[in-house]
């Protein structure tokens, strides 16, 4: 862990020297993609994998990610993320005998980082539940904070849901608005789908 954290310091702190924010975000971004672990489908991608010997039609997981930035500092924007996400600390799924899933990080360092990853159940606004792999890295950026993200979702959540994960982000961070996210539609698991 103490490994991790020592270049993730270092890039903090030369990021911080003079760069302007658009270099910054770069620098950061090209770092967290040499660093972080792709993202694995989520356990209802897997699910659905499992159906498809029975098959039909093919359903696609979507994944997007971004950067944005905002005037939260860095540990505000984690209660945020704990909240708006619903990451769940190691104790917290101890507590409620969940699994680690294998793309499972919860990384704290106050102050300074919070690396979130997890495959997760979040509240949709009509109340419903609904399943995404979410990755969030938040870094001290001056007095504020970066979000770093990445999230990937079957293409049958529609576009509501993802119009709303794309919301969650900017508000973590304090944000008022953030640039459009980019999107790769990828085929994860084929199933059929019940006529």
């Amino acid at each position: 862990m103490t490994k991790n954290l020592l270049p993730i310091t270092l890039l903090s702190l030369a990021l911080c020297s003079c760069a302007s924010l658009e270099e910054q975000n770069k620098a950061f971004a090209d770092y967290a993609n040499k660093v972080l672990p792709p993202l694995k489908p989520s356990p209802q991608a897997s699910q659905v994998a499992q159906q498809s010997q029975s098959g039909q039609a093919e359903l696609k997981e979507i994944c997007k990610k971004g950067v944005v930035v905002g005037p939260s500092d860095v540990d505000t924007a984690y209660v945020r993320a704990m909240r708006a996400i619903g990451f769940d600390t190691p104790e917290d799924k101890q507590r409620k005998g969940l699994w680690l899933a294998d793309n499972y990080r919860h990384t704290v360092t106050p102050g300074v980082m919070y690396d979130l990853w997890d495959s997760t159940d979040m509240t949709y606004t009509d109340g419903t539940l609904r399943g995404a792999t979410v990755g969030i890295r938040l870094t001290k950026e001056g007095s504020g904070s970066a979000a770093e993200y990445r999230y990937c979702a079957l293409e049958r959540e529609g576009p509501g849901f993802f119009a709303f994960m794309d919301s969650q982000f900017p508000s973590i961070v304090g944000a008022v608005a953030t640039s459009k996210p980019s999107a790769t539609n990828k085929t994860t698991s084929t199933a059929k789908a019940k006529k």
